[in-house]
């Protein structure tokens, strides 16, 4: 069993929330009277909140199905506050169920409907909880956007606690990215805050945050002071959660300094603290890494025992992820007992339930682990296989990091360089109003003591004219900056749309290449003439899928020059030679159907331009087909073109998706889950145009699409 340092980090990101005043308790059989009979819709409500809440750990049908209810009635009575509640509690259930996007879209109502009612503190609410679950989806910089929404909306109301809230969960962000020193940053002036304005309640928990900074970065000492202070601060106000925390946290520094009788000893508090709180899943970590202590002085069967007990806890909590991440602790421990047949069904165990709420730390760690207990069965194919998983996940996990945390900073940086601008402008305005200002009383006064100069009224007049002038250029100057800010704000969500892009669609041929390199490198005198030539075919796939994918990216730019070329062309040749070199590619095999009805062989058109556009069209209906067969079909008109259509009987698109379908990066709805850029379309668009043809496109969601193209040709006289 490995020391898991992430139960710092864990510990670290906890959002400060206003909880409501609790009613008093009545019986589920009252709840429910109460909601079918009593006449007063608030009551009714309430019924339905505290069934749905009273059901959500033992029946999560049921908490949804009464959550759903009190959403219906709030929104059939138009009632704004119990709207957005109702979206509120059922978006804590299916954050618990492990539903995040679902949990997001309710969240991001409910914020909506606060924004609506003009209710400050709820939008600071409901932007927190998005940052939370932003944070759990990996998606960072999102997150960061929503805590800095916070940040800012505090400071406009001057609620220092929820800025200090903000500062936290930015540092939580900062920390989770690899950023410590900015974490501890944001931890530090989150701190000061607090004491400045005297916010003693959460003092404790911000300590917490600075020592579990310095315990990661291995500077244990000051971790441990941290630590302790936090531990004092929580005692003096009685800040239960904050002393269970600190607690634990001193057990790891401890822990990590070898010192194992204090670490023991702060785990012990820890545990009997925990199950005064009946807070179940910190006893289950708190088991855990005492049977990690345990195991470091080799003795195992208490390790063990302590293991087992966390893992029953994480049953009955119904805790996925520590249930995965025990799960594979104790079959690793079963493994060096040599209980192979124990071993087995947990490290399984582990890696379906972190494949299943999408817990990439953990799949990797199983994927190891079963790589180990196949090597030690002598099965060095299944080993083999679960070390490729295992150094590919590692690999993608180390990419998507580090490109994520470079795009943030970029975007980060880019940002804070606009708005810093605008800011001066907007002081450079703000300076010229306050002249106006002055201006315009001076006016006043001039005018009243000089009420029965004529001449000097005609002046004064003339100058107020001047002034009202000034004043109007100066609001469109500032009704400019505004639009700029706009603008700056949608071209920072389209970087970062197209670098999330761009990184997704490209790891997946480098990962083809990378592994096929590796195994020709590693394995090329074991494999025979045709393993060598499937694996090089897959390197050529790889590469050719990144230059058609950076051809298409290309063609986006209306910069790239890319002319109409007509020359003379043997049709047939160069529809079934773009057929063919389809069906090469595995999941496109045989899967063409080609209908020519040409009249004439050669014809003059432009070859690259009609290349780029059957094969992106061929490829889309390919892609959103399954594995069903597509259909193109090739004729004339009399009128000298020629018509292609793309038949196919895929998951289609709605009549929104169709208008939106030539747009740069658009996907459709329905097509999140499958690969692709969303470029495609936009290349076909202005080939057909280059080429003077038209488009058409017929869609059904479920049924398919169908589309035309319309290419006018040259006849060859020979």
């Amino acid at each position: 069993m490995r020391l898991m340092k992430l139960h710092v980090t864990l510990l670290l990101f906890c959002l400060c929330q206003v909880l409501p005043a609790q009613q008093p308790p009545l019986s589920i059989d009252s709840l429910k009277l109460q909601w079918a009979h009593h006449t007063n819709d608030t009551l009714r409500l309430k019924s339905l909140k505290s069934l749905s809440q009273a059901f959500r750990s033992e029946n999560i049908d049921s908490a949804l199905l009464y959550a759903h209810s009190m959403l219906d009635l709030a929104e059939e009575k138009s009632n704004l506050y119990y709207t957005a509640d109702a979206c509120d509690v059922l978006s804590n259930i299916y954050e618990s169920a492990g539903s995040l996007q679902k949990s997001i879209d309710l969240t991001v109502r409910a914020k909506e409907i606060s924004q609506q009612m003009n209710d400050q503190l709820g939008v600071i609410y409901f932007a927190t909880n998005l940052g939370s679950l932003y944070m759990k989806m990996g998606r960072y910089f999102e997150a960061l956007q929503h805590f800095d929404e916070v940040k800012m909306m505090g400071e406009q109301i001057k609620r220092p606690d929820r800025v200090a809230a903000a500062l936290n969960n930015m540092g939580a962000v900062f920390h989770y990215l690899g950023d410590d020193q900015t974490a501890l940053d944001y931890f530090i002036k989150s701190y000061e805050l607090r004491k400045i304005n005297n916010l003693t309640e959460k003092l404790a928990y911000s300590l917490n945050n600075i020592g579990a900074v310095y315990s990661k970065y291995g500077n244990y000492t000051e971790a441990l002071a941290y630590h302790k202070k936090a531990l004092e601060t929580a005692t003096d106000q009685s800040d239960k959660y904050s002393f269970l925390v600190a607690l634990i946290n001193l057990g790891l520094d401890y822990d990590f300094l070898n010192q194992a009788d204090s670490s023991l000893v702060y785990y012990q508090k820890a545990l009997d603290e925990a199950l005064r709180q009946e807070d179940e899943t910190s006893r289950a970590h708190v088991l855990e890494r005492m049977g990690a202590v345990y195991e470091k002085q080799h003795q195992t069967q208490k390790a063990k025992a302590l293991l087992l007990e966390a893992l029953e806890i994480s049953e009955a909590t119904g805790n996925k992820y520590d249930l995965a991440a025990f799960s594979n602790s104790l079959g690793m421990m079963y493994m060096a007992e040599n209980r192979l047949s124990k071993a087995l069904p947990l490290l399984t165990r582990a890696l379906n339930l972190a494949t299943e709420i999408n817990a990439g730390k953990v799949v990797i760690d199983a994927y190891k682990s079963l790589s180990q207990y196949y090597y030690l069965t002598s099965n060095p194919t299944q080993a083999y296989v679960y070390q490729q998983l295992y150094e590919k996940a590692k690999d993608s996990a180390y990419l998507a990091e580090t490109n994520l945390k470079i795009a943030n900073l970029k975007n980060q940086f880019e940002l804070n360089q606009k708005l810093d601008e605008l800011e001066l402008k907007n002081l450079e305005l703000d300076s010229e109003k306050k002249t106006s200002h002055g201006r315009l009383t001076a006016l006043y006064i001039s005018g009243i003591a000089a009420v029965m100069l004529l001449i000097l009224l005609i002046y004064i007049a003339l100058l107020y004219r001047k002034i009202r002038y000034q004043n109007h250029l100066i609001g469109e100057s500032e009704k400019k900056v505004n639009e700029l800010l706009v603008q700056e704000k949608e071209l920072n969500k389209v970087k970062s749309q197209m670098i999330s892009t761009v990184n997704h669609e490209f790891r997946t041929p480098m990962a083809i290449i990378s592994s096929n390199t590796q195994l020709l490198r590693d394995y090329f005198e074991e494999m025979d003439s045709s393993m060598r030539t499937d694996t090089l075919r897959y390197i050529s796939g790889g590469v050719d899928n990144l230059l058609t994918m950076l051809k298409n990216f290309e063609m986006l730019d209306s910069k790239t020059i890319l002319e109409f070329k007509p020359i003379a062309v043997d049709l047939n040749q160069l529809f079934q030679k773009l057929v063919n070199e389809l069906h090469t590619l595995p999941e496109y095999r045989s899967r063409i159907v080609l209908i020519n009805l040409l009249n004439q062989q050669k014809v003059i058109v432009d070859p690259q331009l009609i290349t780029h556009i059957v094969r992106n069209l061929l490829i889309n209906a390919l892609k959103f087909s399954g594995n069903k067969a597509v259909e193109l079909k090739v004729e004339q008109t009399p009128e000298n073109k020629i018509v292609l259509h793309v038949f196919d009987r895929g998951i289609g698109m709605s009549d929104e998706d169709v208008r939106r379908v030539f747009e740069h990066f658009h996907r459709g709805a329905n097509a999140q889950a499958i690969k692709g850029t969303g470029v495609g379309m936009s290349v076909v668009k202005r080939c057909v145009e280059l080429h003077s043809g038209t488009i058409e496109i017929k869609s059904e969601l479920k049924l398919g699409t169908t589309i035309g193209v319309f290419l006018p040709f040259g006849e060859v006289n020979e």
